[in-house]
C-alpha cells in the first residue's frame, strides 16, 4: 500500500482513504463495548486510589504512634532540664540583664545600639520597673565612639 505524500500538491484519492463504514447496530455495539471498558478502567482506578489512601493512612498512624512514644520517653528529661533552668540559670540571666540595663541607663549609645535590638526578642528579661527613656539618635559630631583605625 502506498502512503500519501503530504508535501505533494495533489490530494490522495478518496477511495483509498475511505474505510467501509459499519452498520448502525455494529457501531452501537462497539460504542457499548468501549463504554464498558472505560467503566472498568474507572472502577480499577477508584480501587487503586482507595488502597493508596488506606496505605498512606496506615503509614501516618504508625508514625504518630512512634512520635507519641518518643515524646513520652523524652518528656521527663525535658521537664527536668526546664526545672533546672528555672531554678539556676533564669535568675542569673535576669540579674545580668538588670545590670546591663543599669549600664545602658548611663550609656545611651549602648542602649540604642545593643539593648533595643533585643527588647522585642527577649521581653521576659527586660526590667519593666526601670523606665526606659526614648533616646534621640546621636549626631556624628556628638558620637563618643572610638575612631576606627586607619585602613579599615
Amino acid at each position: 500500500m502506498e502512503t500519501p505524500d503530504i508535501f505533494s500538491r495533489n490530494p490522495p484519492a478518496p477511495e483509498r482513504l475511505a474505510s467501509p463504514s459499519p452498520s448502525p447496530t455494529e457501531a452501537v455495539a462497539v460504542l457499548e463495548q468501549e463504554c464498558q471498558d472505560l467503566r472498568g478502567l474507572l472502577h480499577a482506578t477508584f480501587v487503586a486510589v482507595l488502597f493508596l489512601a488506606l496505605a498512606v493512612n496506615v503509614f501516618f498512624f504508625k508514625q504518630m504512634r512512634m512520635v507519641q512514644q518518643q515524646v513520652n520517653e523524652h518528656r521527663p528529661v525535658v521537664m527536668r532540664a526546664e526545672r533546672e533552668f528555672r531554678q539556676n540559670r533564669h535568675p542569673e540571666i535576669s540579674q545580668f540583664m538588670s545590670q546591663l540595663q543599669a549600664y545602658a541607663a548611663s550609656h545611651r549609645e549602648y542602649q540604642t545600639n545593643i539593648l533595643d535590638r533585643y527588647r522585642a526578642a527577649l521581653p521576659q528579661y527586660f526590667n519593666t520597673s526601670v523606665p526606659v527613656q526614648p533616646v534621640a539618635p546621636l549626631s556624628p559630631a556628638t558620637n563618643n565612639l572610638a575612631p576606627r583605625p586607619p585602613g579599615r
